[in-house]
């Protein structure tokens, strides 16, 4: 598996994969489209992408991510 930024998966998953970084400080977050299996965010990653979370809008920045995952998706 290739490597990948340590701020999208496997480092934030599960029910708050947008706010984490944010409350942890990070100034880049991103998408990652998965391959869907039993587990939690444990499938096999298909596509990723980065986006900055630049301050003091972060959580403005933040509700771009939606829209960089459909992209991705429709990429996918």
């Amino acid at each position: 598996m290739p490597e990948y930024p340590p701020f999208l998966l496997p480092k934030y998953r599960g029910a708050a994969p947008i706010n984490w970084p944010i409350i942890r400080g990070e100034t880049k977050t991103g998408v990652t489209i998965i391959l869907m299996d039993e587990g939690m965010d444990s499938g096999d990653i298909l596509l990723q992408q980065e986006t900055t979370l630049a301050p003091p809008k972060r959580m403005a920045s933040c509700m771009t991510v939606g829209q960089l995952g459909a992209t991705l998706l429709i990429k996918t």
